[in-house]
C-alpha cells in the first residue's frame, strides 16, 4: 500500500478525525484526501519512460507533503530537494520531466519540454476542498520494482548523493515502520524533520497510517513550535535537544505533557541524557542509521544496561557486523568498520556508479562507522572513521574533544578538525560558535581547557571562532569544509614559530607528556 491508501482508509471509516494541524488550523483525513486527489488530477499521469523524476521542492509545510503525496497517486517516481539549496535542481535537470513548488501554501507546477520550462498554478486552498468522488484519485501505475522516490543527500564530504526507492522497498519499509511503532497507537507529531531526510517522510506516514495527527508549524524557532503545539512526540538531533533545554531554562516553560523523544544524528551524552531526563518527562529512543538505509537500530532502556546510550542493538528489519580490511567478521569485543542490511535497502546510488562500488559491496552497506559487537550482540560504536584525527602520529577523538567544550559556559557548538601549519604538519583545529554576551569568556575559557585536557603530544591548538559548524544531512560534522575554511582564513601565516600572537591561534606551551595516574 501507498500513503494515499492509508490516508483514503481513514477518510472512509472516520473522516472528521484530525490529521494535520497545519499553521494552528485543524485538517481532517477526509480534507486531506481530496486536497491530495485535487492535485494529482492537475498533475496528470507519469508519461512513458524509465526513471522519469517529479521534482518537489521542500521544507515540513503541509502543502508540500500534498505535492509528494499527489505525485506518487498519478504514478510518479519523485525527488525531494531542500529550497534552499537550488544547485540540487540543477545536477537532477536531466531526469527531470516536471516540477513541484509551493510558496505560501500555494503550488505550482513547471513542466520540462523541449529545453522550456512552463510553469502552471495548482488549486489548493489547504483543508477546504470538499471530499472528492472515487474517480478523481488515480490508480498508481507503479510496478512493484519500478523506481518511486529518490532521498538526495550530502555526505561529509558534501557531495551530494541521490539515493533511489522502488515501490516494493517503500512499502517494506513503511511496513517495518509501523510495526515498531503499532502498539503507541495515534499520536500527535511535531514535524521538524524535513522530508527530503528519508527519515522525514518515513515518520509522517508512519503516523498517518496509525490514524495519528502530524503537526506543521512554520515558525523558524523549532522551540516556539513546541511550545505552541504541546505535540507528543518530534525527532530531534543531540544538538537541537540542548539548545532547546538552554531555551527552557531561558522561557521557564517546561512542558506538562509526557513526550517521546526520538534522538537521531548523533549519539547522546550522558550528561545530556541526565539534564533532558531531569527538566523533561518523556521517554528516550536513541537510532542509529544512515541516509541510505534509515535507522538500522536503537538504544534505550530496554536494553538494561547503564552503557545504554553507547550501545545499539540491531532493529527486526536489519543486520550489523563489523569486520576487517578485508571484510571478514572480527571477534565479539573487535574494533573494525561497521556495515549494515536492511530488507528494504538500496543497490547503490543513483547515476553514481564509483560510489556504489565503493559503499554498497557484496550485499551489505559500508557506513565508515567504526565499532564493536559486544555480549547479546549489541553494537557499540566508537566513531566515523572521519571522527578519529592522525596528527603525527597522535590520536585525537573528535567527539570527546567536542562534548569535553560544549560543557564550558558560552558555547553553544563546537568541532574538531585537521589543519596543516606553515611547516606542513597536522595540527589541531577547534571551531567554535559562542555566544556575543559571553564572547571573550567562552574563548579563554576553551583555550584552557584545551591546555588541561589535549595538549598530550600536540604543540599547537589553533582556534577560529564562527558561526555556524558544517554538517550534513544527517547531522555529521563536514570536517574537511572546516580546514579549509581555517586555510583560507590564515592564507598569510607566517611559519609556526612567528606565529604565537595570531588571534584565533594559541600555541601551547611545551610539557613532557603527562604520566598515567598510579591507581595504586
Amino acid at each position: 500500500m501507498l500513503p494515499l491508501d492509508y490516508i483514503t482508509a481513514h477518510a472512509r471509516t472516520d473522516p472528521d478525525r484530525v490529521a494535520v494541524i497545519n499553521n494552528g488550523k485543524a485538517i481532517s483525513y477526509a480534507a486531506f484526501r481530496a486536497d491530495i486527489a485535487s492535485v494529482t488530477a492537475q498533475v496528470g499521469a507519469r508519461p512513458n519512460g524509465p526513471n522519469r523524476l517529479l521534482g518537489i521542492l521542500m521544507d515540513t509545510d503541509y502543502a508540500e507533503f500534498v505535492a509528494l503525496l499527489a505525485a506518487h497517486g498519478a504514478g510518479w517516481a519523485t525527488i525531494v530537494m531542500p529550497r534552499d539549496i537550488p544547485e540540487r535542481l540543477a545536477q537532477t535537470q536531466a531526469r527531470l520531466q516536471c516540477l513541484l513548488t509551493t510558496a505560501d501554501g500555494a503550488i505550482a507546477y513547471a513542466s520540462f519540454v523541449g529545453g522550456h520550462c512552463s510553469v502552471l498554478p495548482v488549486a489548493l486552498t489547504p483543508g477546504a476542498s470538499a471530499p472528492c468522488g472515487e474517480s478523481q484519485l488515480m490508480a498508481c501505475p507503479l510496478a512493484p520494482d519500478d523506481l518511486m522516490h529518490v532521498r538526495m543527500t550530502s555526505g561529509t564530504t558534501g557531495g551530494y548523493k541521490k539515493i533511489p526507492v522502488t515501490r516494493t522497498q517503500f512499502e517494506r519499509w513503511a511496513d517495518a515502520t509501523a510495526e515498531l511503532y503499532a502498539r503507541r497507537g495515534p499520536t500527535r507529531y511535531l514535524s521538524l524533520t524535513p522530508p527530503h531526510l528519508g527519515l522525514g517522510l518515513i515518520k509522517a506516514v508512519t503516523v498517518w497510517r496509525l490514524g495519528g495527527t502530524v503537526i506543521f508549524d512554520d515558525r523558524d524557532d523549532g522551540f516556539a513550535a513546541i511550545d505552541a503545539n504541546r505535540p507528543d512526540e518530534f525527532v530531534a538531533t543531540p544538538y537541537f535537544l540542548y539548545r532547546w533545554l538552554k531555551h527552557l531554562d531561558q522561557s521557564r516553560k517546561v512542558p506538562e505533557q509526557h513526550l517521546y523523544l526520538r534522538v537521531d544524528g548523533a549519539k547522546m551524552s550522558r550528561k545530556l541524557h541526565d539534564d533532558l531526563r531531569a527538566r523533561v518527562k518523556c521517554s528516550l529512543e536513541c537510532g542509529y542509521g544512515s541516509a541510505e538505509l534509515g535507522v538500522v537500530a536503537f538504544a534505550g532502556p530496554a536494553d538494561a544496561s547503564e552503557r545504554w546510550l553507547d550501545r545499539f542493538r540491531a532493529a527486526p528489519w536489519a543486520r550489523i557486523e563489523v569486520v576487517d580490511r578485508y571484510d571478514q567478521p572480527v571477534p565479539e569485543g573487535t574494533s573494525g568498520l561497521v556495515r549494515c542490511k536492511t530488507r528494504f535497502m538500496p543497490e547503490g546510488y543513483l547515476d553514481d556508479v564509483g560510489l556504489s562500488a565503493q559503499l554498497f559491496r557484496n550485499g551489505w552497506y559500508y557506513s565508515g562507522d567504526r565499532g564493536r559487537l559486544v555480549k547479546g550482540g549489541l553494537l557499540e560504536l566508537e566513531g566515523r572513521d572521519g571522527d578519529l584525527l592522525n596528527l603525527s602520529g597522535y590520536k585525537v577523538y573528535c567527539p570527546a574533544v567536542e562534548q569535553d567544550l560544549l560543557s564550558l559556559p558560552g558555547i553553544i557548538d563546537a568541532a574538531a578538525f585537521a589543519t596543516l601549519n606553515a611547516g606542513g604538519v597536522e595540527e589541531l583545529g577547534i571551531a567554535l560558535v559562542i555566544s556575543d554576551s559571553d564572547r571573550a569568556e567562552a574563548v579563554a575559557s576553551a583555550k584552557a581547557r584545551a591546555v588541561e585536557s589535549i595538549r598530550i603530544g600536540l604543540e599547537r591548538v589553533n582556534f577560529m571562532v564562527i558561526q555556524k559548524i558544517p554538517r550534513n544531512d544527517m547531522g555529521k560534522v563536514m570536517r574537511r569544509l572546516l580546514s579549509t575554511a581555517y586555510r583560507e582564513r590564515h592564507r598569510t601565516l607566517k611559519p609556526a614559530r612567528d606565529t604565537r600572537g595570531q588571534q584565533d591561534s594559541m600555541a601551547l606551551p611545551a610539557s613532557e607528556p603527562r604520566a598515567a595516574t598510579d591507581p595504586s
